[in-house]
C-alpha cells in the first residue's frame, strides 16, 4: 500500500520483455499511483501504465490520478491514454482499479487499440479529453474480436468524464464520446462488449455522444447498461446545426450496434436524439428491451430516439 508519485516522462511500463505480469495492490482506497498533474512543456509524457506488444499482464486494487499525458507538439505518437494505454496486446486483464482524474489527447483515462482486454469492476471517472477531444473516459481503436482482439468492459462505472475542453479543432464526424468512444479507422469492425455499466454525467463539450460515441464501422454489443444524465452540447452561439451535439446518451455513426436491456434516461442534446441519435442511411442498429425515457432536447424534434436515414430495429421497448 502506499501512494507512489510520478514524474511527467515516467510511468510503468510492459512492454515485449514482460509477460505474465501482475501488477496487484493492496486496494484501490490504498495503491495510488500519482502522476501529480506535471505542466506538458515536450512531447514527453507518458501514461501512468503503458501496456504494449506483451502478453498475460493484469493490474487490479489501485487508482491510477493525476497524469496530462497530452502531447504540445501535435504529434500522434504521443497523448493516448492518461491513466492506462493499450497496444498491440492481448490476455490483458485491468480489474476492481479506479482511473481518475487524468488528461489526454485521446483516452483521458484509458486509451486500447489492437488488444484483447478485460475491463472489469472499474471506476473510470472525472477524465479529459482535450486536444484530440475524442474518449474522455475510454478510447477504443481497431479492437475486432475474431481477430483476436476482443475487448470486454463489465461492471464498471463510467462517470464525470469530458471530451472536448481544451483546444478549439475543426470539428468532423469522428470527435466526442464524453464517455466512451470507439472507431475503426479501416479494416475489420470494432466491436467492444459493454456490459452492466453504468455511464453518467459525461460531456462531449463541442460534438457528439455524451455518454458514447460509435463511430464509423464500430457494431458494438451494449447490454444491461445504464447511460443516464449525459449532455452533448456545442459552445459557439449561435449554434451550427451540423457541428451541434446530438445523441445525448449514445450517438451512433455509420455501423450497427446491438443495444440490449438498457436504460439510457436523463440525457441532454442541443439538437437530435437527446437518448439515442442514430445515421446515415443503409445501417441498422437493433435496440431491444430497452427505456429509452426522461432525456431532454428541443421542442421540435425527437428527444427519445432520432434516426436520420439509418433504420433502427427496436423491439420490445418503452419509450417516453
Amino acid at each position: 500500500p502506499g501512494e507512489y508519485f510520478f514524474e511527467q516522462d515516467e510511468g510503468i511500463k510492459f512492454g515485449s520483455s514482460k509477460q505474465n505480469v501482475h501488477l496487484i495492490g493492496s486496494g484501490r482506497d490504498l495503491t495510488v499511483l500519482d502522476g501529480q498533474r506535471i505542466a506538458v512543456t515536450a512531447a514527453q509524457s507518458h501514461p501512468l501504465i503503458e501496456i504494449s506488444g506483451t502478453q498475460d499482464v493484469t493490474v487490479a486494487a489501485l487508482t491510477t490520478t493525476g497524469r496530462d499525458n497530452q502531447d504540445p507538439a501535435n504529434d500522434s505518437f504521443y497523448g493516448r491514454g492518461g491513466g492506462i494505454n493499450c497496444e498491440n496486446s492481448t490476455g490483458i486483464n485491468v480489474r476492481d482499479c479506479v482511473i481518475a482524474d487524468n488528461e489526454a489527447d485521446w483516452g483521458g483515462g484509458l486509451y486500447i487499440e489492437l488488444s484483447e482486454i478485460t475491463v472489469e469492476d472499474c471506476i473510470i471517472q472525472q477524465n479529459k479529453a482535450c486536444s484530440g477531444i475524442a474518449g474522455g473516459g475510454v478510447y477504443i481503436k481497431s479492437c475486432n474480436r475474431s481477430q483476436g482482439s476482443a475487448v470486454t468492459i463489465k461492471r464498471s462505472i463510467i462517470s464525470n468524464n469530458v471530451a472536448g475542453t481544451r483546444h478549439w479543432m475543426e470539428a468532423d464526424n469522428t470527435i466526442g464520446g464524453g464517455g466512451i468512444y470507439v472507431c475503426s479507422p479501416s479494416g475489420s469492425a470494432t466491436d467492444p462488449l459493454i456490459e452492466e455499466c453504468i455511464i453518467s454525467h459525461n460531456s462531449a463539450v463541442k460534438y457528439h455522444g455524451g455518454g458514447i460515441y460509435l463511430d464509423e464501422n464500430s457494431p458494438a454489443t451494449m447490454r444491461n447498461c445504464i447511460v443516464e444524465h449525459n449532455i452533448a452540447t456545442y459552445t459557439h452561439d449561435p449554434c451550427p446545426p451540423d457541428l451541434s451535439g446530438r445523441g445525448g446518451g449514445i450517438y451512433i455513426y455509420k455501423c450497427s450496434p446491438v443495444i440490449i436491456g438498457c436504460t439510457i434516461s436523463n440525457n441532454t442534446s442541443v439538437m437530435r436524439g437527446s437518448g439515442i441519435s442514430c445515421e446515415p442511411s443503409n445501417y441498422y442498429p437493433s435496440i431491444i428491451n430497452c427505456t429509452v425515457a426522461y432525456n431532454y432536447g428541443p421542442v421540435d424534434v425527437a428527444a427519445a430516439i432520432w434516426a436520420e436515414g439509418a433504420w433502427p430495429t427496436i423491439v420490445n421497448c418503452i419509450v417516453w
